[in-house]
């Protein structure tokens, strides 16, 4: 790619030729390639991974990717991403303390059709959180963030590295277990629900082993066994 094309694109990107904004997210190519996550993967990696699932997503609950800017001659890599106006909902809980019942339960639906549209395509996310998730002025859902996900050829969606978010991961996620992606976004997505309603975390801690372990042991078996303590303006629908 030419320098001018890369010049009218990212004026395309601020809205100076179509007159409608984009978010730019500009990346160092660089730096993140002297940033390993793993033996063989460098950050970088995680960028061109996010960009390559974005490239065929298309749904109203998924952050679309307008247009990559890379020029081999930069050093910088520029993602033209949808412009989503509103607050994230991790704003929206710090600023509020927790979020009203009837506008989760909205916010969960868009969050689940976003999933499912994943899903159905045999993409699992990876991160799930508050802070993945924007919200556009007429009170839509995105899911953007993709730099944790993994795309599978088949329905078999067996993982046995976790890249997400610690106090997000799903109990077998913590214990160095096989697990499903799909099934461990739908835990971070439940993880994500109580954020939203509550205000607060229900397993972080103040270290990982402690985290891990309210995750594994301690708050998942009250869960499970309707002994956990939710605050009292939560409204209880017993299972059974």
């Amino acid at each position: 790619m030419n320098m001018s094309r890369s010049k009218r694109l990212i004026e395309e990107a601020t809205g100076k030729c179509d007159g409608n904004p984009y978010a730019l997210k500009k990346i160092c190519k660089p730096r993140l390639r002297k940033v390993r996550v793993t033996q063989s993967e460098t950050a970088m990696t995680n960028v061109l991974r996010e960009v390559a699932v974005m490239k065929v997503l298309d749904h109203p609950n998924i952050v679309n990717l307008v247009e990559v800017i890379d020029d081999q001659r930069s050093d910088y890599l520029y993602m033209a991403l949808e412009y989503v106006e509103g607050n994230g909902i991790n704003n929206i809980s710090q600023t509020r303390g927790h979020i009203d019942e009837i506008t989760a339960r909205r916010y969960f639906k868009d969050i689940v059709a976003g999933l499912t549209y994943l899903h159905s395509h045999n993409i699992a996310h990876g991160d799930i959180k508050p802070e993945n998730l924007l919200l556009t002025r007429s009170g839509r859902v995105k899911i953007g963030d993709f730099s944790a996900y993994h795309a599978f050829e088949d329905d078999n969606d067996e993982l046995w590295r976790y890249h997400g978010t610690p106090a997000f991961m799903a109990p077998e996620c913590c214990l160095n277990k096989v697990y499903n992606g799909k099934a461990a976004d739908i835990w971070a997505a439940g993880v994500t629900l109580h954020c939203m309603v509550v205000g607060y975390h229900p397993f972080l801690s103040d270290s990982l082993p402690e985290t891990y372990n309210k995750i594994t042991t301690l708050y998942y078996h009250k869960i499970f066994l309707l002994q956990y303590n939710f605050p009292a303006f939560i409204k209880f629908y017993p299972f059974f």
